[in-house]
């Protein structure tokens, strides 16, 4: 046998006599415990937490630092300027009713999109599915050069509705 085929033998059967319903159980709740955005402080304790866990189990680690370009979510809002002038301003980084919005969870974003603003008609998509539009389309709503405000939920990912 090579030494390749020792390893990867030697890796079976590591990986065969330590994971168990209990052990996957407990790695997946010390993962998910909070959040690890990339380039923060919460993602490089989970750097040290899988480090340290493979060096227990014998494995040998390496960890190498990059410079990369990041973006991170900013502040999040609507404001819906009316026709006397007055405005109204909807803060999306708390969202009343929403027990994850007062919690360390990352608000949805689109990473490597630019922080901008854009102005024009609402119109709410539901979901923003294809079959909203369709609806909208059927009674004679266009979204061309419109805002669209969809609820989340449903199938669609953060990137669903951007198109």
């Amino acid at each position: 046998f090579s030494r390749n085929s020792h390893n990867a033998l030697r890796l079976h059967r590591l990986f065969l006599s330590s994971a168990s319903n209990a052990t996957i159980s407990s790695y997946l709740r010390e993962l998910t415990r909070h959040p690890h955005l990339a380039g923060t402080k919460p993602s490089l304790e989970t750097l040290n937490y899988v480090q340290n866990h493979f060096k227990s189990l014998g494995l040998e680690t390496h960890v190498a630092e990059y410079e990369a370009l990041l973006s991170y979510p900013t502040h999040i809002s609507v404001t819906a300027r009316f026709s006397n002038t007055t405005t109204l301003e909807f803060d999306l980084n708390d969202v009343p009713g929403d027990s994850s919005s007062s919690s360390p969870v990352v608000r949805p974003y689109h990473a490597y999109s630019p922080s901008g603003s854009a102005q024009g008609n609402m119109v709410f998509v539901n979901h923003g599915e294809e079959r909203d539009y369709r609806a909208l389309e059927s009674i004679g709503v266009s979204v061309k050069g419109c805002v669209v405000l969809a609820r989340k939920g449903e199938i669609l990912g953060r990137g669903g509705i951007v198109k």
